[in-house]
């Protein structure tokens, strides 16, 4: 079991103050409590659930979004896990997405919560899901899929990336992060992309890009890629460095936006630590530049602006250490 001091941290202040001002998680993989900060002061959210993954929060502060694993059934099937919307304004709590763990035949199937966010309005839900399949004890076939789905039943209005096949998300940054326009008709995630690159194989990365909503058919579009991420491989040693990105942040004013760039010194073994650094650029992706770096070993667990633009709130963690390598997650 790991500890966390924090997983996420988010700046929750309406701009009457209204929600309170700060949003987070603590605590460890079974018993991640919901907290939030008011004038100084931490209390404890009770939503009537113990864990509370993949936090994220409507513009306004009043919606938290979040996954709860099922129970396990004790069959050998691994446990999948329900997306949950939590109400400050009433302290409710109401289940919005019933995902389910099967048997067909030789294989079963689950399905893990990445990432969550209500719109602007509370209309929509847009959320990562990992869909995995697997034949008895052999490593399972993941498809990261994005849904947008209705607010008040949980029906599903659009689902832009499904029907890909197995996405080898090997930086876990795929859908890490929803941040939707002011205007709520559109939002930037990351998603893995072609960046231009063969090697020997066309390298696909986590790009930063966003989706906007077409108002003919409803459905939600990939629209345009808002950063690059970067890859190279050692002529000599045939070991490859890359730079991907993930958590954006549109800016209240849907002006500016924010995100990790997280520099993987060694994409082909995991030798070395990762360096996170927060990157700042126009909402269409230009005059990126870094605004600050951290130590290598700290991963990114969230970004997002305060109320009035002018600073950004972000949580790092020490980076997990695993065998012989480093992987993508806290501990």
């Amino acid at each position: 079991m790991r500890s966390h001091s924090f997983s996420f941290l988010l700046l929750l202040s309406s701009a009457v103050g209204l929600w309170g001002q700060l949003l987070f998680t603590a605590g460890t993989d079974t018993n991640l409590a919901l907290f939030e900060r008011i004038n100084g002061q931490t209390f404890q959210i009770n939503t009537g659930l113990s864990t509370h993954n993949s936090l994220g929060v409507s513009r306004d502060g009043r919606f938290a979004t979040f996954s709860t694993p099922d129970v396990p059934q004790g069959n050998g099937i691994n446990p999948s896990s329900d997306l949950y919307v939590y109400d400050r304004a009433t302290r409710t709590t109401r289940r919005i997405v019933d995902n389910f763990s099967s048997f067909d035949g030789a294989f079963q199937t689950w399905n893990r919560v990445l990432s969550s966010k209500v719109s602007p309005g509370g209309q929509f839900v847009a959320y990562g899901v990992a869909i995995s399949r697997a034949l008895g004890g052999t490593a399972a076939q993941t498809t990261n899929e994005l849904n947008i789905v209705d607010a008040a039943t949980g029906l599903l209005l659009s689902n832009p990336t499904g029907a890909r096949g197995p996405t080898s998300d090997a930086f876990a940054a795929e859908f890490q992060g929803i941040s939707f326009s002011p205007d709520g008709l559109s939002f930037v995630t990351p998603v893995y992309r072609y960046i231009g690159v063969d090697d020997p194989l066309p390298i696909e990365l986590p790009t930063i890009v966003r989706f906007t909503r077409d108002p003919n058919s409803g459905q939600w579009l990939l629209a345009a890629n808002l950063s690059l991420p970067q890859w190279s491989r050692n002529p000599q040693t045939f070991l490859a460095s890359a730079s991907v990105h993930t958590f954006p942040s549109l800016s209240p004013s849907g002006q500016g936006l924010a995100y990790f760039s997280v520099f993987v010194p060694d994409a082909s073994t995991g030798t070395a630590a990762w360096t996170s650094r927060v990157v700042v650029a126009n909402a269409d992706g230009s005059n990126a530049r870094v605004l600050s770096s951290f130590a290598p070993g700290l991963v990114p667990t969230g970004l997002t602006w305060t109320t009035d633009g002018t600073a950004l709130v972000v949580s790092v963690a020490n980076q997990l250490f695993s065998g012989t390598g480093f992987i993508p997650e806290p501990r």
